[in-house]
């Protein structure tokens, strides 16, 4: 025999309790786990305030390194490179050596970082130079391009063409803007041509006239490619 179902009486209330909106579950959810919501809810807020001290202190950091530079550039330009390299205590102007360590990560710090291996370069110190440019720690395209030349350029008046002319070609291709990539691909192909590659020179001389089809190089370059003597590669 079929037992009849239980019936739920007027004063009883479901297990579940479907009459309830959906802002009162979300109540009920929140007062039984509270302790894990505030402790989430303190994690962000301490995370927020972390991060905000962090920009704040990158922000502070990048005006003072920002500063610092635009002091030791006043020798820079005035060609005064060993004291630009190692500053001016007396006028409290930090040195592009220390500038660049000190404050690796900021932009100044970068350009300093570069600025250092130029002021060796024209100073004649080409090991120091090429030192300063391997330590150089640079994001922007058109700064890692200028410290593959600068390398380069050390590179050749160390009579080292080869090596010049690999390091001025990644120049180009890390930075392929018209005027300065010309130059470096027709200083690439004339080391390459001392280093006795003159395939690899022709290659070089080309790429000038078939990628940036600078006019004003056009006469030279092909002066460069009729002084090559293809039967004389190496």
């Amino acid at each position: 025999m079929l037992k009849a179902k239980k019936k739920i009486k007027a004063f009883e209330t479901p297990s579940t309790p479907l009459s309830l909106s959906l802002w009162d579950r979300i109540l009920d959810f929140f007062q039984e786990n509270s302790k894990t919501l505030w402790g989430v809810v303190g994690a962000v807020a301490a995370l927020a305030v972390i991060l905000l001290i962090y920009f704040n202190n990158k922000a502070q950091e990048e005006h003072e390194a920002t500063s610092k530079l635009a002091a030791v550039e006043v020798l820079y330009v005035q060609n005064n490179f060993q004291q630009a390299v190692d500053g001016d205590p007396s006028r409290a102007i930090m040195g592009l050596k220390d500038l660049a360590s000190y404050y690796d990560g900021t932009t100044a710090g970068e350009q300093a970082s570069l600025m250092l291996g130029n002021a060796y370069l024209y100073l004649g110190k080409y090991d120091e130079a090429i030192a300063a440019y391997e330590d150089a720690d640079v994001s922007a395209p058109v700064l890692k391009a200028a410290v593959k030349a600068g390398m380069a350029t050390a590179y050749a008046a160390k009579k080292m063409y080869l090596e010049a002319a690999q390091l001025y070609e990644e120049a180009v291709d890390i930075y392929p803007v018209e005027m300065v990539a010309a130059d470096r691909c027709i200083a690439a192909g004339r080391n390459y041509a001392k280093a006795g590659k003159k395939k690899k020179a022709l290659e070089m001389f080309e790429r000038v006239k078939k990628e940036f089809q600078y006019p004003a190089y056009v006469r030279d370059i092909d002066v460069f490619i009729n002084e090559l003597d293809m039967d004389s590669e190496s």
